[in-house]
């Protein structure tokens, strides 16, 4: 049988959305039913729920080893670089969001440690050194496999007919086939703006950049397909939604709620 994919990117701690498409769309009984997603998971405007968001996910895959494939996206990230304290291997840098972190924290044990910095600290400098310090080390120590598997998940994943990314590939003029070796991850993480290039046979399907942006309208946000480009990210932080892509039998659909209904659409072959 062929497998039917579901993918979704650029979550931002709505963990509520990604539940309700995950409820509402994909069978897991079905083994042919797979969920890709593609990054960005932490760092949004709930401000609470980027743990609940990274374990709601780390452990649907853990029930679903193979039919869950996670992806890394740039504010993992820089999760990562600002927990393991080193210096980033992406060429920009954004510190987590202070909310991201102590989303990790029960509420009583971020008092102790605040009320513990304040006696330690003598003056702001230190006092943010020993904030950063304590948080990390807490983090580390409470949640280290999740944030290891965190630091382990892949750049893209491709089948037969599609290249999955955070954000895009490296395609260099007359060596199209060696884009996993001129890519880097910058390339896949950081990749701004959209490469609209149509220049591989396979479908490459990306997030990391709102669609509004690549149609350069202000008040789109549903899915964009550019010739064998398909972008996924709705700006859930202005949106209020998540775009859910289906692929079946070689036909890219987009699911979305009009009217308080699910809708299914094909999506067009070329968007001007």
């Amino acid at each position: 049988m062929e497998k039917t994919y579901y993918v979704v990117s650029d979550i931002h701690e709505r963990i509520d959305l990604l539940d309700e498409s995950i409820k509402r769309h994909i069978d897991f009984s079905d083994s042919e039913n797979i969920l890709i997603l593609l990054g960005d998971y932490v760092d949004g405007t709930t401000k609470t729920e980027s743990y609940h968001t990274l374990q709601y996910i780390y452990d649907l895959q853990l029930v679903y080893p193979h039919q869950v494939i996670v992806l890394k996206g740039n504010h993992e990230q820089w999760l990562c670089d600002y927990l393991h304290q080193r210096k980033s291997i992406l060429q920009t840098y954004v510190e987590p969001d202070d909310d991201t972190l102590e989303s990790f924290i029960p509420l009583n044990e971020r008092e102790k440690m605040y009320e513990q910095v304040y006696m330690q600290s003598h003056n702001l400098e230190q006092l943010g050194k020993n904030i950063k310090r304590l948080r990390c080390q807490y983090i580390l120590k409470h949640h280290q496999e999740l944030i290891d598997w965190v630091s382990k998940l892949p750049c893209y994943y491709e089948n037969e007919d599609c290249i999955f990314v955070h954000a895009g590939i490296n395609i260099l003029d007359g060596c199209h086939e060696l884009w996993k070796e001129t890519s880097t991850i910058d390339d896949y993480l950081m990749q701004y703006p959209a490469n609209l290039t149509d220049q591989l046979d396979k479908v490459i399907i990306a997030g990391h950049v709102g669609t509004s942006g690549i149609k350069n309208d202000t008040y789109f946000h549903d899915i964009y397909r550019y010739k064998n480009k398909i972008f996924l990210d709705s700006a859930v932080e202005i949106s209020n939604k998540l775009n859910l892509l289906k692929i079946y039998h070689h036909q890219y659909l987009e699911i979305y709620k009009k009217d308080g209904q699910w809708v299914e659409r094909l999506l067009p072959d070329i968007v001007d």
